[in-house]
């Protein structure tokens, strides 16, 4: 055989080996087409728009969407939330007071809740504020004593002699325990030793209505305490 005819053959080969290909590739692209159409069964033409149907399958209510995990423990089921947040909108809920509307109570009843004071008679002024007393916080010895205003002849005059010991004959003297504050009043008194017969009781008002001069320590006016005898002769 020459070169003539081998490249004759070989041509002849060539030509049938490119046509069995063609023809297997057209064949299997049709059996494709025939056995899997794709997507083109759920799509058709609306107005002249080109429309897609998509098949949705049915979920039960116990199926959870792909973000949420359930786990189950012993103690029943617990949920496990994953994913992002979703956003939740917080709405504040007014409460409107009603101004005319009275307190809700009996407002016959007292309590201590109120800190105002009133006497009630409408003059608009306050009382004096409540004192605390306490012994323990009024000297006993310091550098000046109290002295009283006008003396102690002037406490003598103010207790008198009482008609019930003139009656008598009741003579002597009381003895007062005087607690003087810093600006000379008496803010508390008592009877440390008495006569009887009004005497206690004048001795005991003379003391208590009289001013003083309020007792020093260190410069500074203090708070005393200091016996005042009161003579009843």
């Amino acid at each position: 055989m020459n070169y003539n005819e081998l490249k004759q053959e070989y041509s002849k080969n060539l030509k049938l080996g490119l046509g069995i290909s063609l023809a297997a590739h057209i064949i299997a692209v049709v059996l494709i087409l025939i056995l899997n159409p794709g997507d083109n069964k759920n799509k058709s033409t609306y107005d002249g728009r080109e429309v897609t149907y998509i098949d949705i399958m049915p979920t039960n209510e116990r199926q959870l969407p792909p973000s949420i995990v359930e786990e189950r423990g012993g103690g029943g089921g617990s949920r496990k939330v994953s994913g992002n947040p979703v956003p939740v909108k917080v709405v504040k809920k007014e409460v409107e007071f009603d101004q005319k509307a009275g307190a809700k109570g009996d407002s016959t009843k007292t309590g201590n809740g109120g800190s105002g004071y009133g006497s009630g008679s409408g003059t608009g002024s306050a009382p004096n504020p409540i004192r605390t007393f306490r012994k323990s916080d009024y000297l006993i010895a310091v550098d000046m004593q109290p002295e009283p205003i006008g003396g102690y002849a002037a406490i003598n005059k103010k207790a008198g002699y009482p008609d019930a010991a003139r009656k008598n004959s009741i003579k002597g003297k009381v003895f007062i325990q005087a607690y003087i504050d810093e600006n000379g009043e008496v803010v508390f008194a008592e009877v440390l030793k008495g006569l009887g017969y009004g005497c206690d009781e004048a001795a005991l008002r003379a003391v208590k209505t009289t001013r003083f001069k309020p007792g020093k320590q260190y410069g500074r006016y203090v708070k005393v305490q200091m016996s005042v005898s009161v003579n009843f002769f």
